[in-house]
């Protein structure tokens, strides 16, 4: 599974919009958006760092590793 679609279903498993994602770790929609699309460049490992802590889950398994 490639990596956007491992942060689609994340955030889809743990209820948030994309909204509320964007405001929890400081970046607009439109980035979420990008990163769940594949649209551009990946999240930084300091984003990926904080989106794994928002959906309680490891760097491995929201990038599609594991």
């Amino acid at each position: 599974m490639a990596y956007n679609e491992s942060l689609r279903k994340a955030r889809l498993k743990c209820g948030y919009s994309q909204n509320e994602v964007a405001a929890k770790i400081g970046v607009s929609k439109m980035q979420i958006s990008k990163w769940e699309t594949g649209d551009g460049s990946a999240p930084t490992l300091s984003r990926l760092i904080q989106l794994a802590d928002v959906y309680g889950t490891s760097i491995d398994k929201l990038v599609g590793r594991v």
